[in-house]
């Protein structure tokens, strides 16, 4: 290890441990998670790219989002979104072809202000560069179940491509339970893909409880 990555890891060491506890589910205090949040926002004032050290920040960065309330205290989900929105910007800067990254940051842009045309630049990335990756299919799906009928028409082929894959290739069993709850919104992009799925394909995830060809 060169002197420049051992620096790195000294400097910003710490995250990893707490990246893995977040992972894990485990409870972070609020002056725990305030302290790296700080530490996790130098990654990108010192434009910092190195990927282990971006991913361990992100993960920070989406826990900062995730306990935010807009209606009980907007400042600091202002702050965080500006943090978060700055933070997946650099990130997607120094690993453009990470699906993940472009996901957040379209999550963060939707939360501030809907533009269709935006979001379905950024969720076309995500597909392109995850195109098969459950986990990011799935995390996408809630991202399309809160969409806006005009950001699903602006992201048809990826909305499509993303049930396709799914209806075609998904463990039913294993994705019925995030995705059943399909909005008005998105039913009709489901209803229109199963009709070129086997009948077999669809079958299967009627029996897992989704029956994409008849949602209301």
């Amino acid at each position: 290890m060169g002197a420049l990555q051992l620096k790195q890891t000294a400097h910003f060491g710490s995250l990893f441990p707490l990246a893995q506890k977040l992972q894990a589910g485990e409870l972070v205090s609020a002056d725990v998670l305030n302290r790296y949040v700080r530490l996790a926002d130098n990654v990108t004032s010192g434009e910092y790219c190195r990927s282990d050290i971006v991913l361990a920040g992100a993960t920070v960065i989406l826990a900062d989002l995730d306990r935010q309330n807009q209606s009980q205290d907007y400042d600091a989900w202002a702050d965080a979104m500006s943090r978060g929105d700055r933070y997946f910007v650099h990130a997607i800067s120094c690993t453009p072809t990470n699906g993940n990254y472009w996901l957040r940051l379209a999550l963060i842009r939707r939360a501030v202000a809907e533009r269709p045309a935006e979001l379905a630049a950024f969720m076309r990335e995500s597909v392109l560069m995850a195109p098969a990756d459950q986990d990011i299919i799935l995390a996408r799906f809630a991202f399309w179940n809160q969409a806006s009928a005009a950001t699903l028409e602006a992201a048809k082929i990826s909305v499509e491509s993303d049930i396709k894959i799914v209806l075609e290739n998904g463990n039913a069993f294993q994705i019925v339970p995030a995705i059943k709850n399909v909005g008005s919104n998105l039913a009709p992009y489901f209803r229109e893909v199963a009709q070129s799925v086997s009948a077999d394909k669809i079958a299967i995830f009627k029996k897992a409880g989704l029956d994409a060809s008849a949602l209301p």
